[in-house]
């Protein structure tokens, strides 16, 4: 009987530790990828935290029926031109709010003109947004521009004399 009692421990034991390390695997293998969500996080929100921008003045060219927005970059970063071609141009005139999408292929479209030739929206470099929107525009207008970030402010606009 003493034979078999240490059999039946060892056994017991080698299924002890068999268990402990793929659950030791498991655990490391989550705690892996935990860290890495987080760092991919912390990087995400850095950048985020980096980008700015400040309306610089805006009017409305009644002959060409566009909106003539300028955005200065005022954060610690430079912005890629992709990155505001995800960007939301929203007009709001007559209670109403429109959301201009980017591109030309459709009314009620925006582009953005790259003011020093380099590629991106350099740090300090002013963007001048040209947006053709769809309906008719009072006196009041509120243009506010979003980053995919999150990041929104708006101009306010008086058409009147």
């Amino acid at each position: 009987m003493g034979f078999s009692v240490t059999i039946s421990h060892a056994i017991l034991l080698i299924a002890a530790i068999i268990v402990a390390s793929s659950f030791a695997f498991v655990m490391i293998a989550k705690t892996s990828t935990l860290s890495s969500i987080f760092s991919q996080n912390i990087n995400q929100l850095t950048i985020n935290s980096q980008l700015d921008f400040t309306f610089v003045y805006a009017y409305y060219n009644s002959v060409e029926g566009a909106f003539y927005v300028y955005l200065k970059n005022t954060g610690l970063a430079e912005i890629p031109g992709s990155y505001i071609a995800k960007s939301d141009l929203i007009i709001i005139s007559n209670n109403k709010a429109q959301l201009i999408i980017y591109g030309d292929t459709k009314p009620g479209y925006w582009i953005f003109q790259d003011t020093n030739g380099i590629s991106g929206w350099q740090i300090g470099e002013t963007i001048v947004i040209k947006a053709y929107n769809q309906t008719a525009v009072d006196l009041r207008v509120v243009i506010k521009f979003v980053l995919p970030s999150g990041l929104a402010k708006d101009y306010y606009v008086w058409l009147g004399d």
